[in-house]
């Protein structure tokens, strides 16, 4: 157990080194680095349909520091932790504990992403830890549910198996802090006006991402791929369901949150591996608790994890997940008394690495994070808005942006001229690269 303990925390800890951070992780630090006291940060964070955890861990992080790599130790620290709950605690078979912490989802999505799944998957290996139903029991589901949807759904499966009817009443807090207020952009009738009956496909290969994750590996922007795809990968993903049926002796709590997670994904699209990953959880989690009946099915699905696992670190550390760090040197190219704006996705690594406020020219307004509001939304859909947002500004001005020149003009249209300056290109996650242009 120590040598495998070891090897993964030296993983995880190269992977993280290497890790450029990205889009959504940098989004989270915004908006709590921005926030002055705690009012604020419930206010801010009330449009993004999470709930407050891992928003009040990082609150807690930006009040010593705003450098955003300031995540990625608090992000070991957690990966560690459930790492060892799962090694040292857990009544997992020895093969299925060497095995399991290099999987995709343990070893690359909750291990290397600074996001609030990590402190989930902690929270969940430790409420399979809890043999009496106390008050930590109820403590612990109440923070399970409080660090994202998926983590909800979780903890209403482990009270549903109980059958503990009253603990249900510990989860509306999180459903408060997951339904965005009516103005926001990603409010309910946002996913429903977004329906369609493709999305119950999706909801059928929701299963092969989450037991067979292997990334589309000859394509550039792999992340959130999947080498199976189509009726081939829900054909899979069932095969994929009857090992994880076949393998457990006890199997309410893996039906439930199959269930319901499943039926979230007709509202909430369940296109991202990390979403996907929780049924994998809820696997393990399901194996700790109710005990291993096949353990050739739980073998196989083990293994099944690992090519994705390896393929994705080996090439986070060989190519840039993102280019949002190098915004200080693209900023940096500017002649000194020149005006530099942003447009919408490129404000999250200027901010962040900047630690200023920039103008978005097609928001027309300074900011130092995004908020999804309603308003927000109405502004992005206007066909002028580059050209309206520039015509103010005087020259000389320049834009950084995460659209390369040809998308840029679809985007802004013909009326809007620039030159490009210099680029930082090449990232993993598509619409990470970053873009310096001169407005003409």
């Amino acid at each position: 157990m120590a040598l495998t303990g070891g090897l993964y925390l030296v993983l995880v800890g190269y992977t993280l080194a290497r890790h450029e951070l990205w889009g959504d992780e940098i989004h989270s630090w915004n908006i709590v680095k921005a926030s002055s006291s705690l009012g604020a940060l419930f206010h801010n964070m009330r449009y993004e349909g999470h709930p407050p955890v891992w928003y009040l861990i990082l609150y807690a992080v930006s009040r010593f520091t705003h450098r955003p790599e300031a995540m990625q130790p608090v992000q070991f620290v957690l990966a560690s932790a459930f790492i060892f709950l799962l090694l040292y605690r857990s009544p997992l078979p020895l093969w299925a504990k060497l095995l399991a912490p290099f999987g995709y989802f343990l070893l690359y999505e909750y291990g290397a992403f600074s996001r609030n799944y990590a402190v989930g998957v902690l929270l969940a290996f430790s409420v399979c830890l809890m043999r009496s139903r106390d008050w930590r029991y109820y403590v612990l589901l109440v923070l399970l549910s409080n660090t994202h949807l998926l983590g909800l759904l979780l903890a209403f499966s482990f009270l549903v198996v109980e059958r503990r009817w009253v603990g249900f009443l510990f989860l509306l807090p999180a459903v408060y802090f997951i339904l965005p207020p009516t103005d926001s952009q990603m409010n309910t009738g946002f996913w429903l006006g977004h329906w369609d009956v493709h999305r119950v496909l999706e909801v059928l290969q929701a299963p092969v991402r989450a037991f067979f994750p292997l990334p589309a590996w000859g394509e550039e922007h792999w992340w959130n791929t999947e080498f199976v795809t189509g009726w081939s990968a829900v054909l899979v993903g069932l095969a994929c369901v009857a090992l994880a049926w076949l393998a457990l002796r006890r199997r309410w709590l893996f039906g439930v949150n199959l269930l319901t997670t499943l039926c979230a994904g007709l509202v909430f699209p369940l296109t991202s591996a990390r979403y996907t990953g929780f049924l994998w959880i809820g696997f393990i989690a399901a194996c700790w608790v109710g005990g291993v009946r096949r353990r050739w099915a739980l073998l196989l699905l083990m293994a099944l994890q690992l090519p994705g696992g390896v393929f994705a670190v080996w090439q986070d550390w060989n190519r840039p997940f993102s280019r949002a760090s190098a915004a200080p040197s693209l900023v940096g190219e500017v002649p000194a008394g020149d005006r530099v704006v942003c447009d919408y996705w490129a404000l999250n690594p200027l901010a962040a690495y900047t630690d200023s406020a920039f103008f978005c020219i097609d928001l027309g307004e300074s900011r130092r994070f995004l908020r999804w509001d309603g308003d927000f939304a109405a502004r992005l859909r206007r066909p002028d808005r580059y050209v309206a947002g520039a015509r103010p500004l005087g020259r000389p001005l320049y834009l950084v942006s995460t659209l390369a020149p040809a998308e840029l003009q679809r985007v802004a249209g013909p009326d809007f001229r620039v030159r490009l300056v210099d680029f930082r290109d090449g990232a993993i996650e598509k619409g990470s690269d970053l873009y310096l242009y001169e407005v003409l």
